[in-house]
């Protein structure tokens, strides 16, 4: 459980860092008006973000299960 929940703490870590390149990267550009955001962009960010964040969120609910689980066989022994 304390690798997974390192895992867990890691892949949020990167997503939340990936998310501030893409916010900067897109307030960056239209503050140069060098382009406006219209809701899709391509590139590496696009593709990775939402992957990461995926993981990290099955990575959250693996741990509260297995959270779960431990906690019912504590309180039945």
């Amino acid at each position: 459980m304390k690798f997974l929940a390192v895992i867990n703490v890691l892949l949020w870590s990167v997503f939340l860092w990936l998310d501030k390149v893409w916010n900067d990267f897109q307030t960056e550009a239209v503050a140069r008006k060098l382009g406006i955001y219209e809701g899709d962009w391509f590139g590496p960010l696009s593709y990775i973000r939402p992957k990461i964040m995926f993981l990290s969120y099955v990575a959250t609910l693996a741990l509260a299960v297995v959270i779960l689980k431990s906690g019912k066989k504590e309180a039945k022994a």
